[in-house]
């Protein structure tokens, strides 16, 4: 560096410049204090435990208006200096559209997330279905969603920007019975809806309802069960009720059609 170019610095550090600059990261680190004050505040009248929605968007914006807050001083004291920022921020325009080209994957994740968080779509806890396998959500951030298999306990990392293929479950299940076209409609109705009553028994069930005939089929007139249960017991209580639905159907001598082939011999 010349003693020109140090001359020409030195000539812009003056007392009012300096006070300028002073002024700019006083006014920052109150509002940074401020802003620090407020999270602290909704962080003590909220639900901030480790797997909250609300931490992980709170904690998001938090870190954008620090980041925001710190930027504009810079520029701002820059520009007290006589750096031309305009052009200073057109290069920074340019360095950030290749940064979000290389990285368009994790922020359409991040932005998936966000819209996730303000629509509450799911949140940590809730039974879904991802993938034909139902599931828990047993943790979200603006990344990724983290998935517990009911089945067998394995846990699959989801990223957000995949999240429309996930399904939040209810209570209700249905069971849809074929019975033959021989059987008595009032013997069906009757066993069924006592079948439903020895159903609310079991472990588990809310509720069990026989929602009467549900379709018309070629070989079978199909009968709606209907059941409610917390979604991470439905595997077993599912089990419990078709096997209950088994045993009725024996005792009752009530039959299941399968489908048959008649081969005819014309000989």
């Amino acid at each position: 560096m010349n003693t020109k170019m140090i001359d020409e610095l030195v000539k812009q550090v003056t007392i009012p410049k300096m006070a300028i600059c002073l002024a700019i990261v006083v006014i920052a680190m109150c509002l940074n204090a401020v802003l620090k004050a407020a999270f602290k505040k909704l962080r003590e009248k909220s639900d901030f435990s480790e797997s909250s929605p609300l931490k992980t968007t709170a904690v998001f914006i938090y870190n954008i208006l620090r980041v925001a807050i710190g930027a504009i001083a810079v520029l701002l004291i820059l520009q007290t200096f006589g750096v031309n920022v305009t052009s200073f921020i057109a290069g920074l325009g340019l360095f950030s559209a290749i940064i979000a080209l290389a990285l368009q994957d994790v922020l359409k994740d991040v932005f998936s997330g966000m819209v996730i968080l303000l629509d509450n779509y799911f949140r940590v806890g809730d039974a879904v279905e991802y993938n034909g396998k139902d599931g828990t959500v047993i943790s979200f951030n603006v990344r990724t969603t983290k998935i517990q298999y009911i089945d067998d306990n394995s846990i699959m990392s989801v990223s957000n920007r995949n999240i429309s293929q996930i399904r939040r479950l209810t209570h209700l299940v249905d069971i849809d019975l074929p019975l033959s076209y021989e059987e008595d409609p009032k013997k069906v109705y009757r066993v069924l809806g006592e079948l439903c009553e020895k159903a609310k028994s079991i472990d588990n069930i809310e509720d069990c309802q026989f929602k009467g005939t549900q379709n018309f089929e070629s070989s079978a007139i199909t009968y709606k069960i209907r059941f409610f249960c917390q979604p991470g017991k439905r595997p077993d209580v599912r089990r419990a009720v078709i096997k209950l639905i088994q045993d009725t159907l024996w005792e009752e001598q009530m039959t299941i059609p399968y489908q048959q082939i008649d081969i005819h011999n014309k000989s």
